[in-house]
């Protein structure tokens, strides 16, 4: 039998009729082109988001010198020198001036770890045992009573917690000793709450007839951050 090409064609016409039927039965279970992998129409896509919140460790010394002047010690027994943290009658004895201590701020927005460093008693007297030691006052200059160091842990929280860490002489050394483990800074909330930012340390000589000629030291304040 012979195949015309009138046959032929009709065919074809009838072969591509039924492929697009086929296609369009495909694209209609599917739901369209979006329902094929190779035409998907969803895209994904992304950002980034960052923040920096500094942090300031400054601690300002608002009195920064003692000088006790001249004087002279007890021909028995010893003399005892020391700052005074508020103006009161209290003066130190045979001609020493009574300086007030060293007034700290801290004027950063972070709880620091603030210690003290300078010379021993003996660096300064040598052999004559004599006494050179630091307190945190529980009072201040410009306050009542110091409230600025407190125990930072938490496990108190009442605004008598100062109390802890004030009051207590200290023997100076040339190695970093504490003064405050937990100075706080100022802060409106803390402040409404009675909590300062400032506090006094006082300096302290017990001198003896050995003890003579003038001496200085250089006291060395570090502060370190105990984070927000």
């Amino acid at each position: 039998m012979e195949v015309t090409d009138r046959t032929l064609t009709v065919t074809g016409v009838v072969t591509l009729l039924v492929v697009l039927g086929c296609v369009g039965v495909v694209l209609t279970t599917v739901g369209g082109l979006g329902g094929l992998s190779g035409f998907s129409v969803l895209n994904t896509t992304y950002g980034h988001v960052n923040i920096s919140v500094s942090t300031t460790v400054d601690v300002g010394m608002e009195v920064n010198n003692i000088d006790f002047g001249s004087g002279y010690v007890n021909a028995a027994g010893n003399t005892l020198v020391n700052s005074t943290t508020i103006p009161s009658s209290t003066t130190n004895p045979n001609g020493f001036s009574s300086p007030t201590s060293f007034w700290l701020r801290n004027e950063g927005n972070v709880y620091i770890n603030l210690t003290i460093n300078g010379s021993t008693a003996n660096d300064l007297f040598a052999g004559a045992s004599a006494s050179y030691q630091y307190r945190l006052e529980n009072t201040s200059l410009t306050e009542s009573r110091n409230t600025t160091c407190f125990d930072y842990a938490g496990t108190c929280t009442n605004i008598n917690c100062y109390t802890a860490y004030a009051g207590i002489l200290q023997d100076m050394a040339n190695t970093d000793k504490s003064v405050c483990p937990n100075m706080s800074y100022f802060n409106v909330t803390e402040v409404a709450d009675g909590w300062t930012d400032e506090f006094n340390v006082s300096i302290s000589f017990v001198l003896n007839t050995l003890t003579n000629g003038t001496v200085s030291d250089t006291i060395w304040f570090t502060a370190r951050s105990l984070g927000s």
